[in-house]
């Protein structure tokens, strides 16, 4: 079973007692400290100080590379320290933490974390295979949530306390399963995992994946294009700049401005005014037949999809208890054969992958 993953090395090194924590009984008195800016952690452990460090090169490696148990010296997700790595996380830590100049570094791991593409687990049952279970980079933060979660979902086939449909194992394309898409898009995981990533901020690398019919055209008008679901997608064209000539359009913050144009505005409202055309290659669709899909439809829909043929129906789909899974539209080309149309990737959180650049780091 292809698992989009990476194993990386991540550093974490502990220094020798430092005479600021002398005598500290407990194992940790203070809370853990964070600085975002240089990639770093630190945790206490009796007199000694845990530095963590995300800074380094990515150290991507195969699961082949891998020792089994028996031939680890340690145990197989931790590998020989590289001093070299982590010297600029030492020389930074000394800066900022006055009480780390006395003391010096004893250890040092290499420790294997699990990236995904999307910075999400991998939970589910194999799509393959049936009974299959996967659980899989799921890290100290999310232990104890994605017990709960396999429980129900093992148990009652569907989990009832969170939502998942980001997690599900089977929510990848085959273009993110591609061995150098998994192994590019984790490292560069690895490098913003403490970094604040703006909503719509593209993947720079492997692009384009997947162009439009209309590309070429597209790129002529001058569009400005984003990725959604692997596609090249349009967000506005310069060649429609003259449409600001006497609008108002309101301009966000600028956080908020990232990514977006004046354009944008004029577009939309000139497209309320007259006729405009929208590739809408990166939306889903979905096909449903056979004896029985109507039915199907009409429990699963909040909307009435037994209509003529040719109607096309706005509606919402729904979950096992009755939530909201997303907004779709459902045409019914014959009898028994639906077309459900469903959203790009990362619009209303459905199907969200590492193309929409989820805001959400782990910490």
């Amino acid at each position: 079973m292809a698992l989009p993953l990476t194993p990386l090395a991540h550093q974490l090194a502990w220094t020798g007692p430092l005479p600021a924590l002398s005598g500290q009984s407990a194992e940790a008195v203070r809370p853990i400290l964070r600085h975002q800016d240089a990639d770093l952690y630190y945790r206490e452990r009796f007199e000694r100080l845990g530095i963590g460090y995300y800074g380094h090169r990515p150290m991507p490696i195969t699961p082949e590379e891998i020792l089994p148990v028996a031939d680890a010296e340690v145990m197989p997700s931790v590998l020989p320290f590289t001093g070299d790595d982590f010297a600029p996380a030492w020389a930074e830590t000394r800066a900022l933490l006055p009480a780390a100049e006395q003391a010096t570094l004893e250890e040092g791991v290499n420790g294997l974390f699990s990236f995904t593409t999307d910075n999400m687990p991998l939970l589910g049952e194999s799509r393959e295979v049936r009974g299959f279970w996967v659980a899989e980079a799921v890290w100290v933060t999310h232990s104890a949530g994605v017990g709960r979660a396999m429980a129900e979902w093992l148990a009652d086939g569907h989990c009832s306390s969170f939502d998942l449909h980001e997690c599900d194992v089977n929510r990848f394309e085959a273009h993110q399963l591609a061995p150098e898409y998994v192994r590019t898009r984790d490292c560069q995981n690895f490098v913003e995992v403490y970094d604040i990533i703006h909503p719509l901020q593209p993947a720079e690398k492997l692009r384009p994946l997947r162009t439009s019919p209309f590309h070429a055209r597209q790129r002529e008008l001058g569009g400005y294009f984003l990725e959604a679901g692997g596609w090249e997608r349009p967000q506005w064209y310069d060649a429609n700049a003259p449409l600001l000539e006497d609008r108002d359009i309101p301009r966000p913050n600028d956080w908020a401005a990232r990514y977006w144009s004046p354009i944008v505005g004029a577009e939309a409202q000139a497209s309320r005014e007259a006729v405009a055309l929208y590739d809408m290659s990166a939306l889903k669709r979905i096909e449903v037949a056979g004896w029985g899909a109507a039915v199907f439809l009409q429990r699963i829909c909040t909307g009435d999809v037994d209509k003529s043929v040719g109607s096309v129906t706005y509606c919402l789909l729904l979950d096992h208890d009755g939530g909201i899974r997303s907004d779709i539209t459902v045409a019914r080309l014959g009898r028994d054969l639906f077309q459900v149309g469903g959203p790009e990737p990362g619009w209303s959180g459905y199907g969200s992958d590492r193309d929409s650049r989820s805001p959400r780091r782990r910490t």
